[in-house]
């Protein structure tokens, strides 16, 4: 059920690429391409809608932003026996060691075209 909240929790593809790149999620077998195949193929399944994932202004809601995460981890950690073990490879080894560590202000830069 969607609710007005929602709308607040709100992430765009350029950020979420950002994201996977910063934490090193991305390699030369795994790239942002191969993760736009999985977001596209998971909005699809979700929410029944044509996902528009190469398109840097779209956005993901915080379920569909969680579900990319499950399914990246699925992907990148397949032989792992069970799900939760595969996102928590994710977190751990990924997204918890490098999110936030990049300096804001390049960032900032980078995204404002600077």
């Amino acid at each position: 059920v969607s609710g007005a909240g929602e709308k607040t929790f709100m992430l765009k593809m350029h950020q979420f690429w950002r994201l996977m790149y910063d934490c090193r999620v991305c390699s030369k077998d795994f790239t942002i391409a191969n993760i736009n195949v999985i977001v596209q193929k998971a909005l699809r399944e979700l929410e029944g809608k044509h996902a528009e994932p190469h398109h840097p202004d779209s956005m993901l809601l915080f379920r569909e932003f969680a579900e990319c995460l499950v399914r990246v981890s699925h992907h990148l950690f397949h032989d792992l026996p069970a799900l939760e073990r595969r996102l928590h490879h994710l977190i751990n080894l990924h997204i918890l060691p490098y999110a936030g560590k990049v300096e804001a202000n390049s960032f900032k830069m980078e995204m404002n075209g600077v």
